[in-house]
């Protein structure tokens, strides 16, 4: 497959792309790797053709050094970054594509490791044991590419919904990111921005502070540095934080020049929640792997009144819809209508969980309802106090 990868380089070299901007517009889901469905979409965009499944498989086994079935970044850029990739400089700025926020939507197809698994393939099996290595703690996303704004809707507030960017390191690392959610943003200009807010109808969100996102980091604690992670990461990973099931679309907005489709994840089971919705401007659900759920003992019901970002008020036709941020993630919420949405929001009861054998038996068991103080009664901590814990002691925090 070396003529195709060089065919590829070249390609991005006549889009006036570096790898790094590459990457991250093949990565749709922003999970900092590239599975088959995105490559697959990504090199039709490219302008490859005649691609089929089994050529993409091909391509993908010829790139992924440690045979999971998805790139990294680190192998990504072993095979597509030119040496004279610094020549692009000139060419990059006569390029009209923003590539901070371009997405290439996936084209599905049946992704290696599902395929592997249907043919018996042996896998790293969950190990109950395995978990005590692992600790889980709040982290502040810094990096983000934009998914939607309400630029062209006609509606008479702004607000803007961005990915974070997860994966960000060139080296291995004994930690993983967590995608929980898109988050919501009362303004078109990226998170972080610390300008006032120049609307006078967000005067009153002031007091949130809503520059700052927040999501989970799972780490391997038997490994260290730059060995990456070990093979029980993703086992525990995925039996601990697994993927929904489905999703379910909970508004859209298709008039107008900002195509919107908002999808909340359906836990496995109802021993998982879920804290943040996705988007989207096709009318086409995300794939499962793009968002993780959480433990429902880990969480508690959101002491963080709803906040209003956003409503379609001015924009015509279809049916009234609004965004909201709902707990100290400060993930998207949406939904249907412009008054405050009355079901239950989730947050999370602490800053960092050192997993342990009773994580395993909560997930196993039968659901249980929580009490007013929080699962079993443990103390909770308000919404802002874990947003600011998270944000101030994100070196050393305290359980």
């Amino acid at each position: 497959y070396q003529a195709t990868i060089v065919r590829i380089r070249v390609l991005m070299f006549q889009n006036g792309m570096y790898s790094l901007d590459a990457f991250r517009a093949f990565d749709s889901d922003r999970n900092g790797f590239i599975n088959c469905s995105e490559l697959y979409g990504a090199l039709e965009w490219l302008g490859l053709r005649n691609l089929t499944p089994q050529r993409i498989y091909g391509i993908m086994n010829s790139l992924d050094k440690d045979r999971d079935g998805m790139l990294t970044l680190e192998e990504f850029r072993s095979a597509f970054r030119d040496p004279t990739e610094e020549e692009l400089k000139w060419f990059s700025t006569q390029n009209v594509i923003d590539f901070t926020e371009l997405v290439i939507p996936p084209k599905p197809m049946k992704e290696l490791y599902e395929r592997d698994s249907d043919k018996g393939k042996k896998k790293v099996e969950f190990k109950k044991s395995a978990v005590r290595n692992f600790k889980i703690k709040v982290k502040e996303v810094s990096h983000f590419s934009k998914v939607w704004s309400s630029q062209g809707s006609m509606s008479k507030m702004n607000v803007s919904v961005w990915a974070g960017e997860l994966e960000s390191s060139l080296l291995k690392q004994n930690r993983i990111k967590i995608c929980l959610g898109h988050y919501a943003h009362p303004k078109f200009a990226k998170p972080g921005h610390k300008s006032l807010f120049s609307s006078s109808s967000h005067s009153s969100l002031l007091s949130v502070d809503l520059e700052k996102k927040f999501t989970l980091e799972i780490k391997d604690t038997e490994h260290w540095g730059i060995g990456g992670y070990g093979e029980n990461m993703l086992p525990v990973l995925n039996k601990i934080m697994p993927h929904p099931v489905r999703f379910k679309q909970v508004w859209s907005q298709q008039h107008g020049g900002s195509p919107f489709y908002a999808w909340k994840p359906v836990p496995p089971s109802p021993n998982f929640v879920t804290l943040g919705m996705l988007a989207t401007t096709i009318d086409e659900p995300p794939s499962v792997t793009s968002i993780r759920c959480v433990p429902r003992h880990w969480c508690v019901k959101s002491e963080l009144s709803p906040i209003k970002l956003w409503q379609d008020a001015g924009a015509s036709g279809g049916k009234p819809g609004s965004i909201w941020v709902v707990n100290s993630l400060r993930t998207l919420v949406a939904a249907e209508g412009h008054g405050e949405p009355q079901e239950k929001f989730f947050d999370l009861m602490k800053t960092v969980y050192i997993l342990d054998d009773k994580d395993i038996d909560a997930i196993s068991s039968a659901p249980k309802h929580t009490t007013a103080g929080g699962i079993g009664g443990t103390p909770v901590k308000s919404a802002a106090t874990i947003a600011a814990s998270a944000s101030a002691s994100a070196s050393a925090p305290r359980p």
